[in-house]
């Protein structure tokens, strides 16, 4: 498969198992990694500008759940050059593939949760 027919990134709809008064519950599944990252981001804040080679499996590909507000998803191939953005609103589950340079723009304050540990961002990520 051609890298054009492979999609950037991809963003999923959360699973609400559960709607009352005291709020909504979503389920998402962790792909195994060894911790998660919560991440607070002000309006109009840059995120990311970085890839991943998919040398770690947390990163390959890279997850993480918007929680809370909206953000443009950029990625730019670092092998061809393609591309890609979209706008994704809260809450929804991003994942990022390897070899694609993102970043995310914060419209709104923003709440995400990476599903990766420190170390296994650290391992895997690139700025070249």
């Amino acid at each position: 498969m051609i890298e054009e027919d492979k999609p950037a990134f991809r963003v999923f709809s959360l699973n609400s198992i559960s709607n009352n008064a005291n709020g909504e519950t979503y389920e998402f599944l962790n792909q195994g990694g060894a911790g998660m990252l919560i991440a607070y981001r002000k309006e109009g804040s840059m995120s990311g500008n970085h890839y991943h080679k998919g040398e770690v499996d947390a990163k390959n590909p890279e997850q993480l759940i918007l929680q809370s507000g909206k953000v443009e998803i950029s990625a730019t191939s670092v092998l061809s050059g393609r591309y890609v953005k979209e706008m994704a609103l809260a809450p929804c589950r991003v994942e990022v593939y390897p070899n694609y340079r993102h970043s995310l723009l914060a419209i709104t304050d923003i709440v995400f949760i990476e599903l990766n540990s420190l170390d296994e961002h650290i391992r895997d990520t690139h700025y070249e």
